[in-house]
C-alpha cells in the first residue's frame, strides 16, 4: 500500500507522464489521495472511480442486512471459517464501517492478537482488544476542538460538513463517504463514534 505522499507524487505531480501512453491502464491509489484538493486539478486526466465503503446502513441509519453476508464471504476468502466466530466477525465488519481496507486490517490484527493469546479462534474477547486499539488510535488523532462540533452535527442531523472541514475529515477517515445507487451521504467512522461517546461521558 502506497503512502499518501508517494501516491501524490506519482498520480498528481507526474500525472502527465503516467497518462501519456496510448493504452488503457488501471491504476489504484489510497483513498485519502482521492480527497486531496490537488487531485481535483488533474482529475480530468483520469476516468476516476471511487470505490466507496460498503453501506451497511443507509443514509437514514437503517441497517442493510443483505450486505453483511457479502463482507463475511470476503473475510472467509482470507481465513478459514472455523478460525473466527461468526459474531466476532460481524463485530469486526461493523467496526470497519464497510471500509474494506479497515476490515482487512482489523482481521490481520485479530489474527495476531489470537496468536499472542494462544487462542484457538478469533472470538469476541479478541475483537474487544482489537477494537480498543483502533478506538484509542482515533482518540489520539482526532482534534476535538477543530472537528468535534461538525461531526456531532453530522451524526445528529446528517448535515454535510463545510467544504473547509469535509476534506480533512474524509482524508483522515474520520468520516466516510457512502454511495449507493444515486445516493451519496456521509457518516462518522464507527471507531470515531466510540471516541465521541467516550468524550461525551467525561
Amino acid at each position: 500500500k502506497m503512502q499518501t505522499n508517494f501516491a501524490e507524487r506519482i498520480f498528481i505531480n507526474d500525472s502527465q507522464s503516467i497518462t501519456a501512453p496510448n493504452v488503457k491502464i488501471i491504476y489504484t491509489f489510497p483513498l485519502d489521495t482521492y480527497y486531496l484538493g490537488s487531485f481535483n486539478r488533474v482529475r480530468d486526466k483520469y476516468s476516476d472511480e471511487l470505490i466507496s465503503p460498503v453501506p451497511l446502513k443507509e443514509c437514514h441509519h437503517q441497517c442493510q442486512e443483505d450486505l453483511m453476508p457479502h463482507l463475511k464471504e470476503l473475510a472467509w476468502k482470507r481465513i478459514e471459517k472455523h478460525l473466527v466466530a461468526e459474531k466476532a466477525l460481524e463485530e469486526l465488519i461493523c467496526l470497519s464501517g464497510g471500509l474494506l481496507r479497515d476490515l482487512v486490517k482489523y482481521m490481520q490484527d485479530a489474527c495476531k492478537e489470537a496468536i499472542r493469546n494462544n487462542s484457538l479462534m478469533i472470538d469476541q474477547t479478541v475483537v474487544r482488544k482489537v477494537k480498543a486499539k483502533h478506538v484509542n488510535d482515533y482518540y489520539r488523532l482526532f482534534d476535538f476542538q477543530k472537528y468535534g462540533d461538525a461531526v456531532r452535527v453530522l451524526q445528529d442531523s446528517g448535515a454535510r460538513p463545510s467544504d473547509e472541514l469535509l476534506t480533512p475529515l474524509l482524508t483522515n477517515l474520520f468520516i466516510l463517504e457512502y454511495r449507493w445507487g444515486e445516493g451519496l451521504w456521509f457518516d462518522a467512522h464507527p471507531c470515531l463514534k466510540e471516541v465521541l461517546q467516550r468524550w461525551n461521558q467525561r
